[in-house]
């Protein structure tokens, strides 16, 4: 069964951020990320307890061909986005926002 995807605001503005940079270095290469990023939903989407944990009930994917992480959290009729976010940054910084 595949549940339904919700981003939050932040989540949405991660991606919307990360496209444009992509796009500033190379055309198309925005959409080339959107891609990859379509095909973690999918896969998320179709089995997300098969993705290890991150934090409590938090989980996570690694996007492949960008230094990326997926961070979501499964509920019972919905799995959240929570954030999009770069190997490098700090995840503390990530934690906070997914504490509220």
């Amino acid at each position: 069964m595949t549940l339904p995807l919700e981003l939050t605001a932040e989540a949405i503005n991660d991606i919307t951020g990360i496209v444009k940079w992509y796009d500033e270095q190379q055309s198309n290469l925005g959409n080339v990320f959107v891609e990859h990023l379509h095909l973690a939903f999918t896969s998320i989407a179709s089995n997300p307890s098969a993705f290890q944990r991150y934090h409590r009930n938090v989980r996570k994917t690694v996007l492949k061909k960008f230094p990326y992480l997926v961070l979501f959290r499964e509920e019972k009729e919905k799995i959240i986005i929570h954030a999009v976010f770069h190997t490098r940054r700090s995840p503390e910084t990530i934690l906070k926002r997914i504490k509220k």
